[in-house]
């Protein structure tokens, strides 16, 4: 798997996680676990983003 590849695919998985959460009820605690579901699926492609960058 090369890096553009490995880019697009996190992208697509924080979609696909921030579609998933939509379809979670609005409970109390599911609030809590979207908010942190979510903001975890972002960081990975960002956290691999930055990874690339900062490699010469």
């Amino acid at each position: 798997m090369d890096a553009e590849e490995l880019k697009t695919k996190t992208k697509q998985f924080a979609i696909d996680v921030g579609r998933l959460s939509e379809l979670l009820p609005e409970t109390h605690v599911n609030i809590a676990y979207k908010r942190q579901i979510i903001r975890s699926s972002s960081s990975t492609g960002a956290n691999y983003r930055g990874v690339q960058k900062s490699k010469v």
